[in-house]
């Protein structure tokens, strides 16, 4: 390439550059994950809210990483916050589940009394479901942890995914509710409020699996708070579905009291520059990177 050729490039190339890191310094953080991994569609043209059944099976804690249940007595938790807003226990949708979907519920720690919340450390998220059947039933669930989408003013709504762990095959015993908890694996540390959700990728049909909801008697039905994706986006179960109660789900945590978040919390809080949401919160090349990747390759 001739001398001239190259310096008409080099005074091309230079002021994407500059308008790339531009873009970098002042674009929020943007995880290339999707709001909900797409799944195939099962059967959303039988799928119904279904009677709640007032049926009050035995009641259960299962550790979702081990399959062993969890005894209050001998339990040793140094979890000082609960996110379940939820009221009593009312019963269980016999007619909606049928795998392959999403669910997601709000979550402020503050609304349950969480002091000194933020930055705020989520553990674990525990999910009450009922298995109908006679006998043992698998249910595949990977806890996840959304951020909340800007998108619609004064409605939260899942936005972003921030966190998956791992995917867990949690046995339930036949004819019994659980409260499977479901380890992070780690803690991620959040400024404000968020979704904590399950993801069950496995088809298994209906009449097996009964979502737990609660009894309205501590808050009533909740708009802009219960969700789920089985058509590839997230539709609010009350105002589209008319849940008769609130979604049974819930994440524990700790304050900032009692956690080693560092100040500032996850990448996707608020702050910017860090593109590629590494965990120091830094701005360097790396973001660059992940930005180009992000609008001309990926």
């Amino acid at each position: 390439m001739r001398t001239k050729d190259i310096t008409r490039l080099r005074i091309i190339i230079s002021p994407v550059l500059f308008i790339a890191f531009l873009i970098v310094m002042i674009a929020p953080c943007t995880e290339s994950s999707p709001v909900a991994e797409v799944l195939p569609a099962n059967l959303a043209e039988e799928r119904t809210s279904g009677e709640l059944s007032p049926v009050q099976f035995p009641v259960i804690e299962i550790d979702a990483a081990t399959g062993g249940i969890i005894h209050k007595s001998s339990k040793t938790s140094s979890v000082v916050c609960n996110g379940n807003w939820q009221g009593p226990n009312a019963g269980f949708l016999t007619g909606w589940y049928a795998g392959n979907e999403h669910y997601a519920v709000y979550q402020d720690p503050i609304e349950t009394g969480c002091l000194s919340t933020y930055p705020f450390a989520i553990t674990t998220v525990k999910w009450r479901v009922t298995n109908m059947t006679n006998a043992n039933l698998t249910i595949d669930m990977k806890p996840t942890i959304y951020s909340v989408s800007p998108a619609i003013p004064n409605c939260a709504k899942p936005g972003t995914q921030i966190f998956a762990g791992n995917l867990f095959a949690v046995v339930l015993p036949p004819l019994t509710t659980a409260i499977v908890s479901l380890p992070l694996g780690t803690s991620v540390c959040l400024n404000g409020p968020y979704f904590s959700g399950v993801t069950c990728p496995t088809l298994i049909g209906f009449g097996k699996l009964g979502i737990n909801l609660d009894s309205m008697q501590v808050v009533p039905k909740r708009a802009c708070a219960n969700y789920n994706d089985f058509k590839g986006f997230w539709e609010d179960v009350i105002t589209v579905y008319n849940f008769p109660g609130n979604v049974t789900l819930w994440s524990e945590g700790n304050n900032s009291a009692a956690n080693s978040c560092p100040t500032g919390g996850n990448c996707c809080a608020g702050l910017t520059g860090n593109i590629d949401c590494d965990l120091a919160g830094t701005v360097d090349i790396s973001d660059l990177t992940a930005l180009i990747d992000h609008l001309f390759i990926s």
